[in-house]
């Protein structure tokens, strides 16, 4: 672990990021301690994506005295546990995005129909609704003739299409 003297950090300025704690914590791999008058403060690297880059850095500030080995040591192991549960979130929203839209067009499937029909059906009152089927007449044909990339490739351009006029 490094310690570092920086400029006079003011807890104000530590509160609001403004100190070198994120820059200096970026810097290298482990937990770095700052020191600045009567003011300590521990960086922690917090990277929840499995790239090289650091996402982020949770800074902690005290008055009075250093941060001892043990106490850097059980901040990092949260920190730790907070990045694995941050992790798991971003796993998991999305495999849940996956499990709603179709893989080819990028468009909502029936799960995602029925989550968003839930979620409007309740609150419409007596607003209007529109649902609109497709049925692409002469598909199978497109596809037997021109082969199942192209057809793919269609469905992907007129998903790509829909989904603009949608956002």
């Amino acid at each position: 672990m490094r310690t570092v003297s920086s400029s006079p950090v003011t807890p104000s300025r530590a509160r609001s990021g403004g100190s070198r704690c994120a820059t200096t914590a970026t810097g290298g791999s482990g937990p770095v301690q700052l020191e600045s008058a009567s003011l300590w403060g521990v960086a922690l690297p917090f990277d929840v994506t499995a790239d090289a880059d650091i996402d982020g850095v949770i800074c902690i500030a005290r008055r009075e005295r250093r941060f001892q080995d043990d106490e850097i040591a059980l901040l990092a192991e949260l920190v730790g546990k907070a990045q694995a549960a941050a992790a798991d979130i971003l796993s998991h929203q999305a495999l849940r995005e996956q499990a709603m839209r179709d893989p080819l067009t990028g468009l909502g499937n029936r799960r995602k129909l029925a989550e968003d029909a839930s979620r409007w059906l309740p609150t419409a009152g007596a607003a209007p609704r529109l649902l609109t089927v497709l049925d692409l007449d002469g598909f199978k044909l497109y596809n037997d003739t021109f082969g199942h990339h192209a057809g793919d490739a269609l469905l992907a351009r007129l998903g790509a299409k829909l989904n603009a006029e949608l956002e």
